[in-house]
């Protein structure tokens, strides 16, 4: 019939080519567009991105700190950009501030920043006079003054300290440096063994010559008071502890015991004068 056509294999080909040819070019192009594209991506995010002002800055703060606050104490500015920023050197300069005790600072590639502080955290507590009034003076297990006045933690939460501020208190003030051992065994202590540290209500200072001091503590339950050296450990504690319930059962009740050497060294009776 006339509508009719046969096309042989020579003709197929010769019609198939060129429809191969322009769609082999077409995904060529698509190719090509494609890996530009994704050059042109990993350009962007490995080289200009990071070289460029943090996109993000999640930052887990503290009240009493503004943001704004914590950037300018960690060196970072609007302009800083990720790879400048040295995660070690900012948690550094960030746990200088007074009311940080320590902080958690980590680079997210490839544009943001994540900030995590803690707040210090009162260890002691000593009164003091300001203004003509007695103080609460909260300190934390570095030395740092980081409250006054009020009622925190103020019932036997803590213990009493009493001989450590030289002069008038000031919030972010530290105690003299040769004191600041005292104030890391309590806090090692309070955490590891809370039970030795809530015994003792009040750890006084008795200082000695040429800068040097012993520990006199007050025990809860017992009106003996207890000379130690400047150390305070969990060991010499029980064993303190332990003597003073035989005192007591024995109905025996000296004015204060002597545990330098870590055993009881001498005992002062309750009317003689204290010897140093």
């Amino acid at each position: 019939m006339s509508g009719d056509f046969y096309y042989g294999q020579e003709t197929l080909e010769t019609i198939q080519t060129p429809v191969r040819g322009r769609l082999g070019k077409g995904v060529k192009r698509l190719l090509a567009v494609t890996a530009l594209l994704i050059g042109a991506e990993l350009v962007w995010l490995f080289l200009i991105q990071p070289c460029m002002p943090l996109a993000r800055i999640d930052i887990d703060g503290i009240s009493g700190i503004a943001e704004a606050d914590i950037l300018s104490h960690g060196g970072i500015g609007p302009r800083t950009s990720w790879l400048e920023i040295k995660p070690e050197k900012v948690k550094q300069a960030l746990e200088t501030h007074w009311m940080v005790d320590s902080a958690f600072v980590e680079k997210q590639f490839p544009a943001s920043l994540h900030i995590k502080l803690s707040k210090r955290k009162a260890v002691a507590v000593e009164l003091s006079m300001k203004d003509g009034k007695v103080l609460p003076v909260y300190l934390d297990r570095k030395g740092v003054i980081i409250e006054m006045g009020g009622d925190h933690g103020f019932s036997s939460s803590i213990p009493i300290i009493s001989g450590l501020l030289q002069e008038e208190p000031q919030l972010g003030h530290m105690v003299p440096a040769r004191y600041q051992s005292v104030l890391g065994d309590v806090y090692r202590i309070g955490e590891q063994e809370p039970a030795l540290m809530s015994a003792v209500s009040e750890i006084g200072i008795r200082k000695k010559n040429f800068d040097g001091f012993d520990l006199v503590l007050y025990p809860v339950h017992n009106p003996i008071r207890v000379l130690m050296d400047k150390e305070l450990n969990e060991n010499s504690l029980r064993y303190l502890l332990l003597v003073l319930d035989v005192l007591k059962e024995q109905g025996s009740a000296p004015e204060e015991l002597d545990f330098r050497s870590g055993s009881i060294a001498s005992y002062i009776p309750k009317g003689a004068d204290s010897v140093e």
